[in-house]
Formats: C-alpha cells, structure tokens, sequence
C-alpha cells in the first residue's frame, strides 16, 4: 500500500510539474532599444575670392568685393525640444585693412542671421536647426576696407571655421 501511495504520489508530482513547464500561449513579446546616434556633420564647398574693385579715379576708394558659388551641405539632429546653430569664425586675423562679412543661407526651418562680421570669436550665423538633411546652401562673403584710408594691398588667405552647436 505504501509503495502505491508514493507511486501515486510521484506520478502527481510528475503531472504537476508538466502542467507548470507548459505556460507557453498564443502571443509572446520582448524588449527591442532602438539607438539613433547624434549627428553633426557640415561640409563646406569653394567658391570665388572676395576681391576689392580698385578706384578708377583719383580721390575715390575702393569698391566692395562680394564672392560666389560658396554652398554647403548639412546633417544634423537634435534631442527633444533644443535646436542647434551654426557658428562661423576666422582662424586669424585679417591683416590687410579689410573687413568680412559673412551671409549663410538658413536650412528649411532655421533662421540666418545676416552680414555678421568674420573674427576670432566664434559666432552664430544661423540659429534654430532642427533634424535636417539639406545640400548646396548658398554663403556669400562681402569684404570691404574698414577704414577711411585705403587698405594695404596684397592678398590673404583666410581658414574660416564652422562649427554646429547645440543652440544656447
């Protein structure tokens, strides 16, 4: 009789221990993290110098210079509700008597702020970029002498840094 009861009893306990390990139903799920990196990318392309129109009669001044066919391309994205902006500054000094300024087309959505003068100090050119993807913008350059005397001659080659930011 006893080794019918522990028969029994291990019988149950082995139905009872398959009817546990078969919980599986119809619909199942797991955990998936979607991850987008942060991007920052601008590529600068060249254009014309910026070139002062020399007087043609004695007692006149220079002329302002302009340039053409700068464009730029951008990706970028942001997080949340911030924007980013873009920043342009000189890596040296303009040794010629000469003032640049600098307009940069806005991606869709942003905002340009225009004719901002060129230093050392880095500052905003275009402000409010949300997620963009965005080719061929155009930047112009206008330079001019920036005092009442004529400027040295001669030429410089200026390295003008761009850099995006999260806008403050």
């Amino acid at each position: 009789m006893i080794k019918k009861s522990v028969l029994s009893a291990a019988i149950l306990t082995a139905l009872a221990s398959t009817s546990a390990i078969a919980e599986d139903t119809n619909e199942s799920a797991h955990n998936l993290t979607l991850e987008v990196p942060r991007v920052a990318l601008i590529d600068m392309h060249d254009g014309t110098n910026c070139i002062l129109v020399a007087p043609t009669e004695a007692g006149q001044n220079f002329t302002p210079g302009s340039t053409n066919g700068y464009t730029y391309d951008i990706t970028a994205n942001k997080q949340g509700e911030t924007s980013r902006a873009l920043q342009a500054k000189l890596s040296a000094n303009i040794t010629l008597g000469v003032d640049l300024k600098v307009n940069v087309t806005a991606p869709s959505g942003a905002t340009s702020l225009t004719d901002t003068s060129l230093n050392l100090t880095a500052q905003d050119v275009v402000t409010g970029i949300q997620n963009i993807v965005q080719s061929s913008l155009p930047v112009s350059y206008h330079c001019a002498n920036n005092t009442e005397s004529i400027p040295d001659y001669g030429s410089q080659t200026l390295e003008i840094q761009y850099t995006l930011t999260d806008d403050s």
